[in-house]
């Protein structure tokens, strides 16, 4: 007899546990496979689109990943880099981001905010939305939840619904570290990229001191040389420096 079923007093077999097991087992397999189908085409760079059941060609449901899903599809390493060129392409008044709207929800003590953006380069289009509430500290709901919906810019078709917590924070940090990017010179560039990679964050190693320094807010030197390794011209105006005699 399978260890999983039981008898009762008169021999009767009980497999209404086993069953029950068997049941959620196949209910997680088919969960899994699902994210895993969803996770792949995200990492193709496609949102695929599902029609409902008798709903005809018009009727598709977006792709809808929560934060353990978009935690584990956003990457530091992919995010920084996107997030710099999209930063140039603001600063440039390429990318079509108005000020956010909001509104209040004073008898809830609480505010809807909507945050949408355009890039025609990568013909993005999306928005953010976000519910904030000040709410008391020993309130179960949290201070603020936020989405991000994707949309095909061509048809105004919703596309995905993303949570937006985690890109949020992921965000945050990717921009916090582009603003405190690292340059390094070293005579050594194999010194260089070992000391690179005691380095959390972006890192770029450079080819000359001139081009580690020119433009930085914050300039160190480590060095032993008795001869000059930073001119005056090559520094902004305003820069601090810190300099080391090793």
């Amino acid at each position: 007899m399978p260890k999983d079923l039981s008898c009762d007093e008169t021999g009767g077999i009980h497999a209404e546990g086993w069953k029950s097991e068997v049941k959620r087992e196949q209910a997680q397999t088919r969960e899994d496979r699902e994210v895993e189908k969803r996770s792949r085409a995200l990492k193709r760079k496609e949102i695929e689109i599902w029609t409902e059941p008798g709903g005809g060609d018009m009727a598709v449901s977006p792709v809808i990943l929560g934060p353990s899903e978009v935690s584990a599809l956003l990457r530091s390493e992919d995010l920084i880099p996107c997030l710099e060129e999209a930063l140039v392409r603001f600063s440039a008044g390429s990318i079509t981001q108005p000020l956010r709207s909001i509104i209040p929800l004073e008898k809830h003590n609480g505010f809807f905010l909507a945050m949408p953006a355009y890039s025609p380069h990568d013909d993005v289009l999306a928005t953010k939305l976000l519910t904030f509430y000040q709410r008391e500290p020993s309130s179960s709901h949290p201070n603020h939840m936020s989405s991000i919906l994707l949309f095909d810019p061509a048809c105004g078709s919703l596309q995905a619904v993303l949570d937006g917590n985690v890109i949020t924070v992921r965000r945050t940090a990717a921009v916090s570290a582009i603003a405190t990017k690292v340059r390094v010179w070293s005579k050594t560039k194999t010194n260089a990229e070992k000391f690179a990679r005691t380095i959390r964050g972006p890192v770029l190693v450079c080819a000359s001191v001139k081009e580690a320094v020119q433009g930085a807010d914050v300039i160190v030197t480590v060095t032993r040389s008795t001869e000059p390794v930073l001119f005056g011209e090559w520094v902004k105006p305003g820069a601090h420096i810190n300099g080391t005699r090793t």
